[in-house]
């Protein structure tokens, strides 16, 4: 394309919003597991790993500050590491900005047919649809909530209840929420 190396191309690209704010007023936390404790061997191939790609492209080609992204894979992503960064990014968010979480691993309910009982798998442990989105939202700087967006995409069985977890834990705080999901609430991944 002619048009592929225009500076003022790049820079009208480097500045569009990204979810409904400016790169600069994004916060990213980028998870996913190929490995967990325990494992003799990783659980699925390395080359399906989406973190540091998407890292990449949203700090190399959309302009995301580096100090804005965070991404943990396998052993760096155990249960606290995972809620500390969540806590950490999220208190850098001020009233209009958006916290974007990635969330790649195994998922389950804790209770059968309970959306919001939705568990992630971390490295070490299971990290609640809950208390991911309380971290994220009491954890939350400059203001308060107000106009936070929260945007989740989940890649797990049963990643569909975090869209629950999203509406009942979040909404009611005032955050305008978006997810989504590579399953349903109530449905796991068949790999054939």
């Amino acid at each position: 394309m002619k048009d592929q190396n225009n500076p003022a191309i790049t820079a009208m690209a480097l500045a569009s919003a990204i979810f409904g704010c400016p790169p600069e007023n994004l916060r990213v936390l980028l998870v996913g597991f190929c490995s967990f404790k325990g494992d003799t061997e990783t659980t699925w191939s390395t080359s399906a790993r989406l973190e540091a790609p998407l890292r990449d492209f949203l700090v190399k080609q959309r302009g995301v500050p580096a100090k804005n992204v965070v991404c943990l894979e396998d052993a760096a992503g155990t249960r606290d590491a995972t809620l500390a960064a969540a806590k950490a990014l999220a208190k850098t968010c001020g009233p209009k900005e958006t916290f974007f979480l990635f969330y790649g691993s195994h998922g389950s309910l804790a209770r059968s047919g309970d959306a919001t009982s939705y568990r992630l798998s971390a490295f070490d442990g299971h990290i609640s649809g809950k208390e991911m989105v309380e971290t994220i939202c009491e954890g939350w700087g400059g203001g308060g909530a107000g106009a936070g967006r929260i945007v989740v995409i989940t890649d797990t069985c049963y990643s569909g209840s975090m869209n629950v977890c999203l509406r009942t834990f979040a909404r009611p705080k005032g955050f305008r929420v978006a997810a989504l999901s590579s399953t349903s609430c109530f449905q796991t991944v068949i790999l054939q």
